[in-house]
């Protein structure tokens, strides 16, 4: 274990300025479910009857912990009998993970798709197109189905353009409001927090001085899209990136978010490469940057595990650092691997409430090395390392004593203690971006070539699949 410095700005702000306000646009199309297949060899989970599915956000919640803590039948001694009880084949990239609850699965495309399907066979129900692309996992609360719409990447680096937040009616798809980053410019790719009537997004997008945009978090109505306040990670220059990519997080009365690096530098100045707690007024309680001082794109890729006291995060510098969640100091850290330029991952820490498992390794390309996923008990004592030979982008999903995790184009299963495979799905063609969700009524993932799998106990394996027309 590696102890290393972290510098850490204490402030008590009532609010923060800067960058913008939303503006409402105009709905986009919703299409009618027309494409509707059933899954052929659909079978019932072997849970409990009486639990109900619940994975409504990524990796579960807002807190983002990854734990299923509703009866599964899933254990240590159970797990070996899953087997896959549909694929759907969207033939779209999917980078977002499956959200299950009400018996749907929802699940947004790279193609900017969003789909409802049948969680017991995996029909269609409905599907909404919102936008050139959607690369975050959608999230359901008090009604409505939040989706962030990536945006279009700008020529020759230009300012990205298109991004927008979008509410869905979850049992339709129909459109209820519209919202765009400050001026227009930006992407979404970051998961949202729902407090008080308030829903808050991260923006991003724009890493160097051609392509800059504004970088924080946006505070929306929930029920109207209006903007309420917001964040923005830079004071000195209006559009000085610092954007937010990653999961945003809440332990119900504190908002943590991770940033990335500033255009033009000086980081250690404002909120850029950063772990920030803020309010719900979005006053700043403290800041802990920066992940690596002498690295550059060292951005919080990952969102910020809040378990107990502590808030567990990790960076594209390689290092996971668990901070006290009220102050933001240091309580330990491990770097995972030797490369300081982009050797960090993006997966968000996750665990079973007993321990936190999160990845790191190259970023952008395959590397000799692979990639390393470290298990740690709660003081920060190494339990075990998973190895891959791709970089492990998704976050694990838990049930009480067993992981799932996608790992070299397979999900796996393993004993969440030892580290010990238990189950794996075999080769499913495709890396894995999106991250496991598991739920009373099977185990979810999706695919970067666009097949969204269902799995449970005594499932009959199809024979052919459900496909997208």
């Amino acid at each position: 274990m590696v102890r290393c410095a972290l510098t850490v700005l204490a402030a008590v702000l009532a609010s923060c300025g800067g960058g913008g306000s939303s503006r409402i646009a105009p709905p986009v199309s919703t299409q009618p479910n027309t494409a509707a297949t059933a899954a052929p060899g659909a079978a019932p989970s072997a849970a409990p009857a009486s639990a109900v599915d619940d994975w409504v956000t990524f990796a579960h919640d807002q807190a983002r912990s990854g734990l299923e803590s509703a009866p599964t039948g899933i254990d240590r001694t159970t797990v070996a009998a899953l087997a896959r009880r549909w694929t759907v084949s969207l033939h779209e990239p999917v980078w977002a993970s499956p959200i299950v609850t009400g018996g749907f699965v929802y699940v947004a495309s790279d193609a900017g798709n969003v789909y409802a399907l049948d969680a017991a066979t995996g029909a269609q129900r409905w599907k909404t197109h919102v936008g050139p692309s959607v690369r975050m996992t959608p999230a359901l609360y008090d009604g409505l189905l939040f989706v962030g719409v990536y945006g279009v990447e700008g020529p020759d680096g230009t300012a990205p353009t298109g991004a927008a937040f979008v509410a869905l009616d979850p049992a339709s798809g129909a459109v209820r409001w519209t919202a765009q980053p400050p001026g227009g410019l930006g992407v979404i790719r970051s998961e949202p927090v729902v407090l008080g009537g308030v829903v808050y997004e991260g923006v991003g997008g724009g890493d160097d001085l051609t392509g800059c945009v504004v970088g924080g978090i946006m505070a929306l109505d929930e029920h109207s899209g209006a903007p309420v306040r917001g964040f923005w990670t830079t004071t000195a220059l209006a559009r000085n990136g610092g954007g937010v990519w990653s999961p945003l997080s809440t332990d119900g009365t504190t908002i943590f978010a991770g940033t990335g690096n500033l255009c033009t530098g000086n980081e250690s100045s404002e909120y850029g490469d950063a772990a920030v707690a803020l309010g719900t007024n979005l006053g700043v309680s403290w800041v802990a940057h920066s992940f690596d001082p002498a690295g550059y794109d060292e951005d919080v890729g990952g969102g910020v595990n809040v378990a107990n006291a502590l808030a567990y995060v990790s960076a594209k510098s390689g290092l996971l650092y668990a901070l006290d969640r009220r102050s933001g100091l240091v309580i330990w850290t491990h770097d995972f691997t030797p490369w300081t330029r982009g050797g960090g991952g993006i997966g968000t820490p996750t665990g079973d409430g007993t321990m936190i498992i999160a990845s790191g390794g190259e970023l952008m390309q395959s590397d000799p090395a692979g990639c390393n996923v470290g298990a740690f008990d709660l003081n920060g004592t190494p339990l075990y390392t998973l190895h891959a030979s791709y970089v492990v982008k998704g976050a694990a999903a838990f049930v009480p004593g067993v992981g799932f995790l996608g790992l070299d184009h397979t999900l796996v299963a393993f004993d969440a203690h030892s580290g010990a495979t238990l189950w794996s799905s075999g080769d499913l063609g495709a890396d894995m971006y999106a991250s496991p969700a598991v739920v009373p009524s099977g185990v979810y993932t999706a695919t970067f070539a666009g097949d969204v799998l269902a799995f449970s106990r005594g499932a009959v394996a199809p024979g052919s699949r459900a496909r997208k027309r």
